[in-house]
């Protein structure tokens, strides 16, 4: 009992886990109730345009929330000036990308809702939403600094806080104001969770006394940061694009409903995976605190592969046998979602082990590996359900179509970086 009293991984761990248990629980929950009161045509458009949003919010972060948590952990007890860079213009960076594209969405949804998504009428909801990109991008960089200071048990109650608020406003509003009661409660989640994040990572400016008002510009120190984002920024990218660009796939050769179908299945994908979403910044932060002890970093990577596995593969299970009533909850519109669930919820399974993978990647700097291992998978998945689903493969539903292209790709990827990491097989990058 002592001994995992005073290990350190399993403490953060443990408060990543339990801040979100609920949080997450009561976004299911929110979820499933917005999805009867919206039916699957309108959820779909939700979907699309939730999607384009939280594209472009991920994109404008240019990996820096991952560059935070690396460099935080790393010089959090120095006295350099490596943190005060970092806190500074990581967050200052982050705002400025996300507000470019915040306004090219603002000036461009006309565009975009008429001529890619074929609905002119989502021309105002995609307005009204834009700034939701600003406040979930700076949220992530946020968060990537929290973690680097190992405030893990702090965040469980902000992750309380925002869950329960962000059920209150989406249920309420979703039920009185349909699509736009749904897209404002986004917006006010974000806007609160930022407004805690930003109390908190202040309290830590306090605490750790190394980090002055004042920061002097270091072009070196920058310069550095910016190369080590670089990679993650464009992996981020193309996932972006291939995440996007199956949705977009859906609404070209199918129907908004089977966004909408396609969606709810992916909720459960989120969910299933939450538990290794959330490890992700803590096992960064310890493999960043572990950079040169090789033999301490294959043995929590191989741990946290095993958790993983068995963390995602027993709810995987449960979720296959009870998808028909699963899908009961949503309502007759959403009833194709029985034969979407099984198959999606299954590629969970792969991406949560290559999420482990993902980290070590970083922490050891093999950044530009990691970049043409996300550009195999996730172009393949855009080619892989882009063919399946325009030559209307077996007659199967577009969203099924879409679920076994993704399965089958995270599949490899996971092969692919597990084997690449460990041999170099495929990548030799210095």
């Amino acid at each position: 009992m002592n001994k995992v009293k005073s290990n350190k991984l399993l403490q953060d761990s443990f408060w990543a886990i339990f801040g979100n248990i609920l949080s997450k629980g009561l976004s299911l929950l929110s979820g499933v109730l917005v999805a009867r009161f919206l039916g699957s045509e309108v959820f779909g458009q939700f979907g699309i345009i939730k999607n384009t949003l939280m594209t472009s919010a991920i994109f404008a972060t240019f990996g820096l929330g991952y560059t935070a948590t690396k460099y935080v952990a790393e010089n959090k007890t120095k006295k350099n000036e490596y943190l005060g860079i970092v806190l500074k213009y990581s967050q200052l960076i982050t705002f400025g990308f996300s507000f470019i594209l915040a306004f090219l969405v603002f000036i461009f949804s006309n565009y975009f809702a008429k001529n890619i998504l074929d609905e002119i009428e989502l021309s105002l909801p995609l307005k009204v939403a834009a700034i939701y990109i600003v406040f979930n991008a700076v949220n992530t960089t946020q968060i990537g600094i929290i973690s680097g200071y190992g405030g893990f048990k702090k965040m469980t109650k902000i992750n309380f806080y925002v869950g329960v608020f962000t059920f209150i406003i989406t249920t309420i509003l979703s039920y009185f104001f349909t699509l736009y009661g749904a897209l404002i409660s986004l917006i006010l989640s974000q806007i609160f969770n930022w407004f805690l994040n930003y109390k908190l990572i202040n309290n830590y400016k306090k605490e750790y006394k190394n980090v002055t008002n004042s920061v002097v510009f270091s072009r070196k120190i920058f310069q550095e940061i910016l190369i080590f984002s670089l990679p993650i920024a464009l992996q981020e990218a193309i996932y972006s694009i291939s995440s996007w660009g199956v949705n977009i796939i859906l609404v070209t050769f199918a129907t908004f409903s089977e966004v909408g179908v396609y969606s709810a299945a992916m909720q459960w994908n989120v969910i299933i995976l939450f538990i290794p979403a959330i490890l992700r910044n803590v096992i960064l932060s310890h493999f960043s605190e572990n950079t040169n002890n090789e033999k301490q970093k294959n043995k929590i990577l191989k741990r946290i592969v095993l958790f993983n596995f068995l963390i995602t593969f027993i709810p995987y299970i449960l979720i296959v046998v009870f998808s028909g009533f699963i899908s009961g909850f949503y309502g007759t519109s959403f009833s194709r979602m029985g034969d979407v669930l099984p198959v999606l919820v299954l590629s969970s399974v792969f991406l949560s082990m290559s999420n482990v993978y993902t980290q070590a990647y970083l922490s050891s700097s093999r950044n530009w590996e990691m970049l043409f291992l996300r550009i195999f998978r996730d172009l393949g998945i855009l080619i892989v359900c882009y063919m399946m689903v325009s030559n209307n493969f077996k007659n199967l539903p577009s969203s099924v179509l879409v679920a076994l292209g993704i399965v089958v790709l995270n599949f490899l990827f996971f092969i692919i970086m597990a084997l690449n990491y460990h041999t170099k097989i495929f990548l030799k990058w210095k």
